[in-house]
């Protein structure tokens, strides 16, 4: 008998108005004991309604039809207190956002123990100990400390961490893991799934894993459920689903991430439309509008569940096919000048210094300590070229950014853009400056303004910056960039929260790029997208750079994108520069052990491949930058680090081979130039 046997699970809503929607449509679904099973598919599929059926956590709209049986008992039959006795000793879940998930008035500690308190029965003093043992086993040093602090004093993979102690403290049976990789950086994604992955073998618990990436399940699941318009529509072991994908719908998935090793010169291959496209999703293949194949017998009611081999089974009536065919893009190089030699660049950063104040003193409120956000950094942005700059979260990438812009003050150093310092420039001689350079940011809900319509968001730039023509001039202006960035021209009437996040999105590209700038930086464009609506704007960001022969600055943490989209690629660890080459020598040849941390956690979609490869896996957070390690920054983490130099003398940027500069004691040999 399987541990955990989901029966023709159905999920209904019913609103206010008393309109019923189907969230889930008759999943089945099996777990065995000490197994990892995946559940895979974009957002609004149903993933994340199936997870909390399971649990009983769905709000007091939702009717639940089916059977949810786990270790020979339907948890569908339970009342709440029953239920409650189950959740937390024998099921568990992980969710996606810590910070929302604990409590922020409660010690961490406190936390923890109340769940032991609650169904094991240990004394307060028992339960203390417990969870110090906790926070030690899921890989948070000085548990002793941290048991003290509050969720707003950890970060990011701290945070998650304390989640799972959280979730594994009475010992689950099952394990339920909510996106919970999601925000993170590649080095703490691969943290969380190596600690994730290490938990379920210690303890013999089953995993259910939910995510919207095939490409991080490929290390780590036996078998994978792909989900679309709340039904399963495929699944199959990891080797063999990656090996032979036979759903319409998972070939796209796969075709939409970008790799490390995929070929640079071909844009992604992304989704088309979006899973709310069609309604309701009973009357056919719900995948259908969106699929370049569907015909009329694709509109067969209930459409059931086909065996194409032992334990691989799918719900589509044109199976497998030839992949999707990649589209090459011809890249624009940027016209020497006719004297000859290399163009200037359009940005010339040398030396730049970024600080916060970090503590004050009593009596005068004056900065006595400082954040050095970046610290030292030089670099150039050659015109119409993609740079690309990537980092864990904290290490100043978005600083350095929002510094060019002149959004941060500089402390020290020089931006020259296009010949001119903006370093020391007072704002009424950045106003004209700043129509040349524009910023897409990371969250377009956040950077949006809720109370106007898109026409509004995009003609106030014309306004502010007093491009000439009136009224009927810049809505003309607006509906071409709405065009351009792939929207209707309907969406002028609409506001942000009607859109889905890969359309607001485009209204935040277009709202960048209707003054028609020089420079674009893209902070973190893509990182909170799924992988089908992230294709979908990799493209657009490159085609909006060939059309307007942009320069771009790309700030992100995803490796794989940053290499499809960049032509240079710079590498910054605890505000410095550590590391800078063409974007082909980089990934072929990287020469900073960080640069080869980075790519070493990057999940790849293949199952075979990502067993064979050694994975390099770092050890604990970013470190303080109001208090750096000293020497090489980078040495407290390092796995090749030697003798005493790398914590004594701090290493410089220098050329190693011509064109790539790395900030490492011993760059010459790990290039086995030595």
């Amino acid at each position: 008998m399987s541990l955990l046997d989901v029966r023709n699970l159905r999920v209904r809503f019913t609103s206010t108005q008393s309109v019923s929607t189907t969230a889930v449509d008759g999943v089945s679904l099996t777990v065995e004991a000490g197994e990892v099973v995946a559940l895979v598919g974009e957002s609004g599929c149903g993933k994340s309604a199936t997870a909390l059926a399971l649990l009983g956590l769905l709000p007091g709209s939702a009717r639940v039809e089916g059977e949810i049986v786990f270790d020979g008992e339907d948890l569908t039959t339970l009342n709440d207190r029953q239920l409650s006795a189950r959740r937390g000793r024998d099921l568990a879940m992980v969710f996606q956002d810590p910070m929302t998930s604990l409590n922020p008035v409660v010690p961490i500690g406190v936390q923890i123990t109340e769940v032991l308190l609650r169904h094991t029965g240990l004394s307060k003093a028992a339960a203390g100990a417990r969870a110090e043992e906790l926070l030690r086993e899921v890989g948070i040093p000085d548990p002793v400390r941290r048991l003290r602090q509050y969720p707003h004093q950890l970060s990011g993979g701290m945070r998650q961490r304390v989640m799972i102690a959280i979730a594994i403290a009475c010992g689950p049976k099952l394990l339920i893991a909510d996106e919970p990789t999601t925000a993170l950086d590649v080095t703490i994604q691969a943290q969380v799934l190596e600690l994730l992955a290490r938990l379920a073998r210690d303890h013999g618990a089953a995993l259910l894993m939910i995510t919207h990436d095939l490409g991080v399940v490929a290390g780590l699941a036996d078998r994978v459920n792909v989900m679309y318009g709340g039904r399963v529509v495929e699944t199959a072991s990891a080797p063999e689903l990656f090996r032979r994908p036979m759903h319409r719908y998972t070939r796209g998935l796969l075709a939409s991430i970008p790799a490390l090793d995929s070929p640079r010169d071909v844009a992604l291959t992304p989704i088309p439309g979006s899973p709310f496209d069609r309604l309701p999703w009973e009357s056919g293949c719900s995948f259908a509008s969106r699929c370049a194949v569907a015909d009329e017998a694709c509109m067969v009611p209930d459409l059931p569940m086909t065996d194409d081999s032992p334990g691989h089974r799918h719900r589509c009536v044109h199976p497998g096919g030839d992949a999707p065919v990649p589209v090459s893009v011809t890249t624009r190089e940027p016209q020497a000048p006719s004297g000859g030699g290399s163009p200037e660049p359009l940005v010339r950063i040398s030396d730049l210094r970024v600080r916060y104040p970090a503590r004050r003193a009593a009596v005068t409120n004056r900065p006595v300590e400082y954040v050095r956000a970046v610290d030292g950094v030089s670099l150039d942005l050659p015109r119409g070229r993609t740079y690309g700059l990537v980092g864990e979260s904290g290490c100043g990438k978005s600083s350095l950014g929002r510094a060019l812009l002149r959004l941060e003050p500089v402390a020290s150093g020089s931006v020259l853009f296009d010949g001119v310092d903006l370093a020391g420039m007072r704002e009424r001689g950045l106003r004209p400056m700043r129509r040349r350079m524009q910023m897409v940011f990371q969250d377009p809900m956040a950077s949006l303004n809720p109370r106007q319509s898109v026409g509004d968001i995009l003609e106030l730039p014309l306004r502010v910056h007093g491009v000439p023509g009136g009224r009927r001039e810049w809505r003309a202006k607006v509906l071409r960039t709405l065009d351009q960035v792939g929207l209707p021209r309907a969406a002028e009437h609409r506001y942000p929260h009607e859109f889905s996040g890969g359309q607001r999105q485009r209204v935040g590209i277009a709202r960048a790029i209707i003054l028609e700038p020089d420079l674009l930086i893209a902070d973190e464009p893509v990182s909170a997208l799924d992988v089908s609506v992230q294709a979908q704007i990799v493209n657009l960001l490159q085609e909006v750079k060939r059309t307007l022969s942009l320069t771009t600055l790309l700030i992100a943490h995803d490796l794989a994108v940053v290499r499809h989209m960049s032509d240079t690629v710079g590498v910054m660890y605890l505000g410095r520069l550590v590391e800078e080459a063409d974007s082909r020598e980089l990934f072929e040849r990287p020469l900073h052990p960080y640069t080869v941390s980075l790519m070493s956690a990057v999940p790849l979609p293949d199952p075979v491949a990502e067993s064979r490869r050694e994975r390099i896996i770092l050890s604990g957070d970013l470190p303080s930058p109001a208090n750096p390690p000293s020497g090489c920054p980078f040495h407290t983490r390092c796995p090749f680090r030697r003798e005493t130099r790398c914590a004594d003398e701090v290493p410089q940027v220098r050329e190693v081979v011509p064109g790539h500069r790395v900030a490492c004691h011993w760059a010459e040999d790990i290039a086995g130039l030595s």
